[in-house]
């Protein structure tokens, strides 16, 4: 860490955040703006969602091209965290911050006014490369600052704000839809990053990180990614956090059409989402409440139990009914409540073996996790046919796989201290 610790009761969690948010450690101007650049790279994927439908009735084409809109930003926000990370390492954190907030800008205005469904394609990936350079300086900055412990108990703190642009996003973005059409969704998304670039150039002051060798040629940058990547606790975080990441993504990128198919409106489709941002605040508050009890591995445990069981219950509820909103909804709720639990550490986990890598090793954990989103988004209509129980099954297989994948690695040794 960069700073040294401040002394607090550690088992009052909620006094020790609170405190650290009114020190000089993280002031209330830098917690606003790690929220924002948290939530900003988030909304943008699902505040189209309500509006997918819509698109494809006005550009003429079929439901896998619209799904582009969502794999696109998805492989944009994951390639180019890699390519920005050696960079934001060598020449600071506030100047890429500042280029990807403004970038975003425009990239928003440039989608608002697309002609048609390729345009838009490419606007959406340049707006996804912006914001991965928002959304990787402010999640690469706190292990710079905090311990891992705290990091987790700042995030439990943020976590919960961060999970309401998913489900206030698609809401959003439903009545923006409803009531003016689909373009009015990147125009909100301008003014968004506008007030964001305000935020940037008050609160971000970190520069380059000074002990590491900041080579940009190909061997080098490639080695650092390895050095990570050889550490067996931190591949154990990266495939779990691919494997939720999947299952979350197949819901999000199918259910909208199927819930249109059922009759839904769009407005309705957006209201529907709010249920999973409750699902995952109600997860994050009680990890949050549960770490004055319990060790952070614990609450990691819980939330891959509920995120199998939120997968067995889909899977299940599909073998009898399937024409009511609420039977897809229920088993994704408590799949998401474990989210709260388990995302937040393994995130945590992840970044903090490697404090003085801290972009490198953030870059890999958002880029493997939107990759595997990605992946699903492309493959989930041709897997599952708009079926629940395929849904369900999909999920819970891919879930299983993660978790195996966390224990194989997580117990093996590590040879030497992480850099």
């Amino acid at each position: 860490m960069e700073e040294g610790c401040h002394a607090v009761c550690p088992n009052n969690v909620a006094y020790r955040v609170f405190w650290m948010l009114l020190s000089q450690r993280m002031k209330p101007i830098y917690f606003i703006y790690t929220c924002v650049a948290y939530v900003l790279a988030y909304l943008t994927i699902d505040i189209c969602l309500p509006a997918l439908p819509g698109m494809q009735a006005y550009f003429g084409v079929s439901v896998a091209s619209l799904q582009a809109v969502l794999s696109v930003y998805l492989f944009g926000l994951t390639f180019s965290q890699l390519f920005f990370a050696p960079m934001i390492d060598r020449y600071g954190y506030r100047l890429f911050a500042l280029i990807g907030v403004v970038g975003f800008v425009f990239a928003s205005l440039a989608c608002a006014y697309s002609p048609s469904l390729d345009v838009l394609l490419v606007m959406r990936f340049f707006q996804a490369v912006f914001a991965a350079l928002v959304a990787l300086v402010a999640r690469a900055s706190m292990p710079r600052l905090y311990s891992a412990d705290e990091m987790v108990k700042i995030l439990l703190i943020v976590g919960p704000l961060m999970s309401l642009s998913p489900a206030f996003a698609p809401m959003l973005g439903g009545y923006l839809s409803w009531l003016f059409s689909w373009r009015a969704i990147f125009v909100f998304l301008l003014i968004f990053g506008l007030v964001h670039t305000i935020l940037t150039w008050k609160a971000q002051r970190l520069g380059p990180v000074e002990g590491v060798d900041h080579s940009f040629k190909i061997r080098d940058v490639l080695g650092n990614y390895l050095f990570i990547l050889k550490r067996p606790q931190f591949l154990a975080c990266l495939l779990a956090i691919m494997s939720t990441f999947f299952a979350y993504f197949t819901y999000l990128s199918e259910s909208p059409f199927i819930f249109h198919h059922l009759g839904y409106t769009d407005k309705a489709i957006g209201h529907f989402y709010l249920y999973l941002a409750v699902a995952y605040v109600v997860g994050s508050l009680s990890a949050r409440f549960s770490m004055r009890y319990v060790s952070s591995n614990t609450i990691l445990y819980i939330g891959f139990c509920l995120n199998g069981l939120g997968s067995l219950c889909m899977m299940i509820a599909g073998l009898f009914v399937f024409h009511v909103a609420f039977f897809m909804i229920w088993p994704m709720m408590i799949f998401v409540a474990g989210n709260g639990f388990s995302n937040t550490v393994l995130m945590s986990k992840g970044a903090s073996y490697f404090p003085k890598r801290a972009a490198y090793a953030v870059a890999l954990l958002n880029a493997f996790g939107l990759m595997s989103s990605g992946l699903a988004s492309s493959v989930v209509q041709a897997l599952t046919h708009g079926q629940l129980f395929r849904l369900g099954l999909l999920n819970t297989a891919v879930i299983i796989f993660g978790i195996s994948a966390f224990f194989l690695f997580y117990l093996r040794p590590t040879a030497g201290a992480p850099k």
